[in-house]
């Protein structure tokens, strides 16, 4: 039986506490994947650099856990500097470019193996299907359906007798991961992720995508402490619903990409 993301995050919270507090783990616990396993139907990517899923912070006393654990790993007293992105609610895929070309579009799948959905290249509005800046590279991100285009849809299937869309997401998730040619559905990439690429913080990052032809999340900001973040996260909360894309919250992000590295990750989560 399926359930909601946030039912589903809850208890998977919940289960994450338990096995931090009596220090056991099974190796096949849902706090240990990321993802979904790869479809058969799809060609198989595999990739170096694995794909990981989002940790998730409820409250703002979580939110300076998380800050607490960050200094402790680098062990630092000093404040650390913070990004933040929307979350976006869709589907997270990887864009890989040889030659100035797009050459392949791969999911998540299960972080280490994806699904190659490049057939379904057409469907994403505003990837660049070249790069006059760079070569060879990888970008990442998330693909999601706006919510003018996912009402628009569920009218058409409404009229037709057939079954509704659930949410935008599934709608953006299911429009790529379908071997049936898609032509009346519209998707949107937002990118978040470069490779191949000597930057030094994240904010140079997202910059450097918009630079070449990405969207990038809207707002993003940087903050000099966590209490900074815990304000700004009040305020987007209230402009949520004005957007055109479904979110469920805000990416929080060590800015400087050599504590990012100091950091490391767990194997399903980015620390």
């Amino acid at each position: 039986p399926s359930v909601e993301d946030a039912v589903y995050d809850k208890h998977l919270k919940e289960l994450r506490e338990l096995e931090i507090k009596y220090n056991f783990i099974l190796p096949d616990s849902p706090t240990q994947k990321a993802g979904h396993p790869a479809s058969p139907k799809f060609r198989p990517v595999v990739r170096q650099n694995p794909m990981l899923s989002l940790d998730s912070v409820d409250n703002y006393e979580d939110l300076l856990k998380f800050d607490e654990r960050v200094k402790k790993i680098l062990k630092t007293e000093e404040e650390i500097e913070y990004i933040c992105e929307w979350k976006i609610d869709g589907l997270s895929i990887s864009l890989i470019y040889h030659n100035h070309q797009l050459v392949q579009i791969s999911t998540r799948g299960n972080g280490t193996i994806g699904e190659d959905i490049t057939f379904n290249k057409g469907l994403i509005k505003n990837v660049p299907f070249s790069l006059k800046e760079v070569a060879n590279c990888e970008v990442r991100g998330e693909v999601y359906m706006k919510k003018e285009e996912f009402h628009r849809l569920n009218e058409e299937l409404k009229k037709s007798g057939n079954k509704l869309l659930a949410n935008p997401r599934n709608a953006a998730s299911g429009s790529l991961r379908t071997l049936i040619p898609l032509q009346n559905r519209s998707l949107h990439f937002f990118a978040y992720q470069l490779f191949n690429s000597d930057l030094s913080s994240q904010f140079s990052c997202l910059q450097e995508l918009e630079s070449f032809g990405f969207s990038v999340s809207p707002d993003y900001q940087v903050f000099k402490n966590i209490e900074k973040v815990g304000k700004f996260i009040q305020k987007q909360a209230k402009k949520r619903q004005k957007l055109d894309f479904e979110s469920d919250g805000i990416v929080v992000k060590v800015n400087d990409y050599e504590n990012y590295e100091k950091l490391g990750q767990t194997s399903r989560f980015p620390r």
